[in-house]
This record gives C-alpha cells, structure tokens and sequence, in this order.
C-alpha cells in the first residue's frame, strides 16, 4: 500500500480551501519541522488546538492526529515524544518530521473535522478509520 505523501497533504489542504469557505479564513500548515536534527522538543504550534501530522524520512505521511478543546498540539505531541523526540506511541515511531494546522482556541472543534477530512483523503500508515 502507497502512503501519501507531504505533496499530497499540500494538495488536500488546496482543496480544503477552495472547496470548504471558512467565515474565518483559509487553513494553513506550519513548515515543516525535521525532528530527527532537533535536539530538544520544540513543539510547533504548542499552545494551539488543531491538527498533526507526522512524515517518515521520505516525507510519507504515517499519522494525522488533533488537538481540540481543552487539548493543545503541544500536550498531545508531549504524549507521543519525550523532549528529545524519542517516540512513546507506535504511531510516531519512524517520524522524521512534523507539520501542523494550527488554530485560534475559540475555533477548537474545528479539529476534529479537518482531521476526518484529510483522513478521508490520505493514506496513512498508523491511522484507522471506523472498525478497521
């Protein structure tokens, strides 16, 4: 099975924009940050809700995550890493890079839509949908 890739999420996040009008504005990633050059945690976008994305060393998405409501994209990247980006969780294990969708907390239960959106529209390695 092919995983999507970085240009493929850059593709989703065109037409999450063009086709899904947000009163607030377009939804942007954050650069993507290469981890394994890193020596301590920095965590992008920490103190936000919104969307993860973790890449292997070929930029192959491996898991879209979210933070939403009293959660923030730091806290849930601290549950996954430790501050020396050694993963705790299967699903950081082989990221190499990190990409965020980062928003303003009153829009906090936006998350979990874009989430389902770009899981719909990319494969990954790590996450399942529904009862699979």
């Amino acid at each position: 099975m092919a995983f999507s890739t970085y240009i493929d999420l850059e593709k989703a996040i065109t037409d999450f924009n063009k086709n899904h009008k947000r009163p607030h504005g377009d939804i942007y990633l954050t650069e993507l940050r290469d981890i394994s050059k890193e020596d301590h945690a920095s965590w992008p976008s920490n103190e936000n809700p919104g969307v993860y994305v973790f890449l292997d060393s070929h930029k192959n998405i491996t898991y879209i995550g979210k933070a939403s409501f009293d959660n923030c994209i730091g806290g849930r990247l601290n549950s996954r890493f430790d501050t020396k980006w050694n993963s705790k969780k299967p699903e950081s294990e082989g990221c190499n890079y990190i990409t965020t969708i980062a928003l303003p907390k009153e829009l906090a239960f936006e998350a979990p839509a874009i989430e389902e959106f770009l899981l719909k529209e990319l494969t990954t390695r790590s996450n399942r949908v529904g009862n699979s």
